[in-house]
């Protein structure tokens, strides 16, 4: 057995080990300034170069922390909750590079743990990983709390940035959070250049009053585990009780299917899709362009939204039951479900139901319909904005 090298080569033979540098999809892999990747052609699709690409942070005492997520739940989510905002858009995931800042905690056993968890997320999907950097940087070391009362040692805390990359090699096409694409592709036409014909867009996609909003996977588990771990530090004793919630904070299962599903649906009825990160209550202004618009004539939207109690997880009802909660309520706040909320035009919408019948699709349901008025949630104004990491 060859002797283990220390330092960065020592790291980066351990990724060599879990992630492979040969793939389809690419042709110039890791150990060059850049990696080549190309897209395959989509016949059905008339395209050859259309790919989704996606970014994420995921940072200790942000994201999670070290006292309750192992180097396998940390290698697993960071990955995760990129693939899941490609699988908002329809795409199929392809490739991933990490930026990976260490700590003088991690060890090269906790770095095994949590490559492995990762690249066994990424074999699910057959990703590969084509890159990325890596660093260390030194714990603040002070006799005293900070200002804040965090202690000092969690000061200079590990990162991982990821980006991923996602394909349109299925035959579907893009999904949207705004008109945004079809816009760009006017423009382009307008300014005189060239476009396909065939370019995989929702042509003519148009949010309108009486849409109908609708969700796919559970919401408020993760929401739940993470209440429960902040408060006991113990996730063997929160698993005991709510496995289901421990599971959906530190390990989430991106909706891939159902993006690729919804991808392929769009082709005969245009749909708004995004991932459910931030939870409901504010990602449903995002999804209606009330927050962060796109461009300065997109319409905001209001809608009714209607939550019913035997569309939550039990865990979420026992637990909001035995200490007075509204279980709508806490599930409609949510934050990192990682399900998908979209907008489907109303005379499409039984279709859309159909479809997701005859595919298994699991936890679909009808959120309400899209108004020229604010939102509300259960026939109340949604005063709160929901969570922000800078508020």
């Amino acid at each position: 057995m060859s002797e283990k090298r220390s330092g960065e080569d020592g790291i980066l033979d351990l990724i060599a080990k879990y992630f492979p540098n040969r793939h389809p999809h690419m042709l110039l892999g890791r150990g060059d300034d850049c990696a080549l990747m190309t897209v395959p052609q989509a016949a059905a699709l008339g395209n050859s170069a259309l790919f989704a690409v996606t970014s994420d942070i995921f940072a200790e005492n942000a994201h999670f922390r070290t006292s309750y997520f192992t180097a396998s739940d940390i290698g697993h989510k960071a990955l995760a909750v990129n693939i899941s905002d490609l699988a908002s858009n329809g795409a199929k995931p392809c490739a991933f590079s990490f930026n990976l800042t260490l700590t003088e905690r991690q060890d090269h056993a906790w770095l095994e743990e949590c490559f492995q968890s990762m690249a066994d997320l990424a074999n699910r999907y057959d990703m590969v990983l084509c890159g990325g950097d890596l660093t260390k940087v030194p714990l603040t070391r002070t006799k005293e709390k900070t200002q804040e009362g965090l202690d000092p040692l969690t000061l200079g805390g590990l990162n991982i940035g990821i980006t991923a990359w996602g394909t349109y090699e299925h035959g579907g096409v893009p999904l949207m959070r705004h008109r945004a694409y079809a816009k760009n592709l006017a423009a382009e036409k307008n300014a005189g250049r060239s476009v396909q014909a065939d370019r995989p867009v929702q042509a003519g996609a148009c949010m309108r009053e009486g849409d109908i909003l609708f969700r796919i996977g559970e919401i408020g588990l993760a929401r739940l585990g993470l209440f429960l771990l902040e408060e006991t530090q113990d996730k063997a004793k929160c698993a005991e009780k709510y496995p289901h919630a421990v599971n959906a904070h530190l390990r989430p299962s991106p909706l891939v299917r159902e993006g690729l599903l919804l991808s392929r649906f769009a082709k005969e009825f245009p749909l708004f899709v995004m991932d459910i990160s931030d939870g409901l209550m504010r990602d449903i202004p995002r999804l209606l362009a009330r927050q962060g618009l796109v461009f300065a004539d997109e319409k905001a939207f209001g809608a009714d939204i209607v939550l019913t109690e035997d569309t939550l997880s039990s865990e979420v009802r026992e637990y909001c039951g035995k200490n007075g909660l509204d279980p709508c309520l806490f599930a409609y706040k949510g934050g990192e479900d990682y399900g998908l909320a979209g907008v489907c035009a109303k005379e499409g919408f039984p279709a859309l139901q159909a479809f997701c019948k005859k595919h298994a699709v699991e936890h679909f349901h009808a959120l309400g319909a899209v108004t020229n008025g604010a939102v509300t949630f259960n026939r109340q104004i949604a005063e709160e904005a929901g969570f922000d990491h800078f508020q």
